[in-house]
């Protein structure tokens, strides 16, 4: 089979698998070798990941956290079950929220 062939057979192939320069190109062997450069970390004893919105509160709980480092950081969080929470206000926000009521203190010599 000449070259040229050879050529057009591997391009059609290509073309219908739908490769576009993605990881389905890969051969097994290339495919283990950017799977050992990435960097991959477990977070262990994870009780709950808190997700805040403008209104509500996403908790994660006892999730599988995996911190992966492949050039970019990526966070895997796999939660065993997700809560919904109105959003509470912080501390500080609820004090200065307050409205001070005047208190008469008496001071004796």
């Amino acid at each position: 089979m000449s070259k040229r062939r050879r050529d057009l057979r591997r391009a059609k192939r290509k073309e219908q698998m739908g490769v576009s320069g993605g990881m389905e190109g890969m051969s097994s062997k290339q495919m283990q070798k950017a799977m050992s450069q990435i960097d991959t970390q477990e977070v262990n004893d994870v009780t709950e990941v808190i997700v805040k919105t403008k209104d509500e509160e996403i908790v994660l709980v006892n999730p599988e956290v995996t911190i992966m480092n492949m050039g970019q950081v990526v966070w895997n969080i796999i939660p065993s079950r997700i809560e919904k929470r109105p959003l509470i206000a912080s501390p500080r926000e609820a004090i200065e929220s307050k409205e001070e009521t005047p208190v008469d203190v008496e001071i004796k010599p």
